[in-house]
């Protein structure tokens, strides 16, 4: 089954403020993805 969020189903990250339609299951995943968010963001 492949999910396809609706229009307006953003979440936000508590711990690091990413928004976005996401849905994870794997912790190990959930923290690569956070770091990258991290990371990026730094620039702006």
């Amino acid at each position: 089954m492949n999910y396809m969020p609706w229009l307006g189903e953003i979440y936000t990250c508590r711990d690091c403020g990413y928004r976005g339609a996401l849905v994870v299951e794997d912790g190990e995943i959930a923290e690569g993805i956070r770091k990258k968010f991290e990371v990026e963001g730094e620039g702006e």
